[in-house]
């Protein structure tokens, strides 16, 4: 994807302050059991660890030498999650997530969208068997307001470790709550954290409620147009057997006209 300058000054140690909401899209896939976690990055003060409060969820924050560290300064911590810095050629962050690998087991670290695909970081991400999610975020991250400045270019993601993974990654989306729905097959989308604005921004299903219409839809099955996992499966399937049926049709009336041009040049 093209990026241009963003024209802002790099920040002193890549001290880049998480908005509430990166972490807030993060929580839904975040791996089950999981309750406290640890930012080691960005201080007590951390907007990490305020936004994740927030949501309910234990964090500990500290800003001191993380990669000096041998232990985890709680005995109850279940994983790490941060936006750490990068350094250069993002080798600090390499160095933060295996270190983050060798003290727990679920690990989620905010990087940018492309970070996975260099090829010396395959160790960490392709060849990794506890890589288990890349969640990209589909609103741009703003670190902070500038009037009059050009908007941000860079887009990001967070990327999830869980020892009891197995079998390949998978890539989801999320963005902010506060945007408008996307309309789609996307699972991201919460129809309950939208109010009425005029209409504009409530679900299909929420209005066909109120219209006491919460008929099972034949591509959900649950009355939602968006759909669940299982309702993307029946319409790939459905799909497929269409798909099918064209190409076996496809083929008949080939073989019939070459019958036929078979018999007509015979005669």
């Amino acid at each position: 994807m093209s990026q241009r300058v963003s024209g802002y000054q790099r920040q002193a140690d890549d001290e880049y302050e998480t908005p509430a909401w990166v972490a807030h899209a993060l929580v839904p896939y975040l791996p089950a059991g999981c309750r406290h976690f640890w930012d080691p990055a960005n201080g007590p003060a951390s907007k990490i660890a305020r936004a994740l409060r927030q949501k309910g969820l234990k964090v500990t924050a500290t800003g001191d030498d993380f990669l000096g560290r041998a232990i985890l300064p709680r005995l109850d911590i279940d994983g790490i999650l941060t936006n750490p810095p990068y350094g250069p050629n993002g080798r600090l962050a390499c160095a933060f997530i295996a270190h983050a690998l060798e003290l727990v087991p679920i690990v989620a670290m905010l990087l940018r969208v492309d970070f996975d695909s260099g090829k010396t970081r395959l160790p960490l991400f392709g060849d990794c068997s506890s890589f288990s999610s890349k969640i990209v975020l589909l609103d741009r991250i703003v670190w902070f307001e500038r009037p009059g400045a050009a908007g941000p270019s860079d887009n990001h993601a967070w990327y999830i470790w869980d020892g009891r993974h197995s079998g390949p990654p998978t890539i989801k989306y999320a963005r902010r709550a506060t945007s408008p729905p996307l309309l789609g097959w996307g699972t991201w989308w919460r129809p309950d954290k939208f109010t009425n604005l005029s209409g504009c921004t409530r679900s299909m299903s929420q209005r066909a409620l109120d219209r006491g219409e919460n008929k099972p839809s034949p591509w959900t099955g649950d009355g939602c147009c968006f759909g669940s996992d299982e309702a993307k499966k029946r319409r790939l399937i459905l799909w497929l057997k269409r798909r099918l049926r064209l190409l076996s049709d496809l083929y008949l009336a080939g073989r019939l006209w070459a019958s036929r041009t078979a018999k007509a040049m015979a005669s």
